[in-house]
């Protein structure tokens, strides 16, 4: 039996996560005990940002892992053609696909690598991400931070996904570069714990009073709090992620189960409860404003050298 996906192009917090939960693996199955394929259409979806990208991904990964076969309905719609252009439709047609060996940049220069994360490529791929964006399109623009918020990205996906206890592996990337907007968004999706469940289950074991989604993503961004980090960087990943976002007049935007945060261009934070949404894992969205970065300054070692 068959499993078709409606994919549009998700504009609240609500609508997204209902979508998600409706299609997955779990459900389906429950309903549709002879599963034998999945078929994704799009052609009603003339948009798709990042982050339903990386979202869409973790969904299809369970069908995949599964050995259930996607089918990608053919369209003329912008959404199909652009899957396309980045090597989604790829990821699943024919066998699973080896790990990366190198980061090849799509034929469209301004999209740089979907990829499922790899822990021990994550350093690469920040700085393959990095070098491919400022000779591309931000040559007079430092962008330095760049591959510091991928770290903290993928530091995230670590100490909530891949968290002792997650039942499930799943984590995705890209970077989109938007030329007549100016904006750079790095995308990152999960469908680990979340960042409220591992965070109490961090307090619990710590005999502490259980918070509230909102406060328990609200706890996470504070300095010094972590749920499970490496020492090196214990309690600064998203912390770091919101302050030096503030600086640059970028915008932070977490998606996870009951809960949505979002941190402004002035660096107000905007949390909202979602009772009874229980979106999977975490989304997070970050956005860079190519007016907004400082200017890359010229190197002046030659000079300070005649001074010694």
């Amino acid at each position: 039996m068959e499993h078709v996906i409606q994919f549009e192009a998700f504009t609240t917090a609500s609508a997204f996560a209902a979508f998600l939960l409706d299609n997955r693996l779990v459900k389906v199955q429950a309903h549709l005990p002879g599963l034998t394929q999945v078929r994704i259409l799009t052609a009603r979806t003339q948009t798709l940002k990042p982050h339903h990208v990386v979202t869409l991904a973790c969904l299809l990964e369970e069908y995949w892992r599964a050995g259930v076969p996607i089918h990608f309905e053919p369209s003329p719609s912008i959404a199909y053609g652009y899957l396309e252009s980045i090597g989604f439709l790829r990821q699943w047609s024919g066998p699973v696909a080896p790990p990366h060996e190198g980061f090849t940049v799509p034929t469209d220069a301004t999209s740089f690598v979907f990829w499922k994360i790899e822990p021990e490529r994550v350093a690469t791929f920040a700085d393959s991400a990095y070098r491919h964006y400022k000779a591309s399109f931000f040559q007079d623009k430092d962008i330095s931070a760049l591959p510091t918020y991928l770290a903290e990205l993928f530091n995230n996906v670590f100490d909530h996904a891949f968290a002792a206890g997650a039942t499930e592996r799943i984590a995705y990337c890209m970077v989109q570069f938007y030329p007549a907007t100016k904006r750079l968004i790095l995308a990152v999706a999960d469908f680990g714990m979340g960042i409220p469940k591992s965070v109490n289950h961090f307090l619990a074991s710590q005999q502490q009073e259980q918070l509230s989604a909102v406060k328990a993503l609200e706890q996470a961004l504070q300095l010094h709090f972590s749920a499970r980090s490496r020492p090196h960087n214990r309690g600064r990943g998203l912390n770091t992620l919101r302050t030096g976002l503030a600086a640059l007049g970028s915008t932070l935007t977490i998606q996870t189960s009951q809960a949505i945060y979002h941190v402004d261009s002035a660096g107000n934070a905007h949390p909202k409860s979602l009772p009874g949404e229980n979106f999977p894992g975490t989304t997070v969205s970050i956005r860079l404003f190519y007016d907004r970065l400082p200017p890359d300054e010229p190197d002046v070692l030659e000079e300070e050298a005649s001074l010694f």
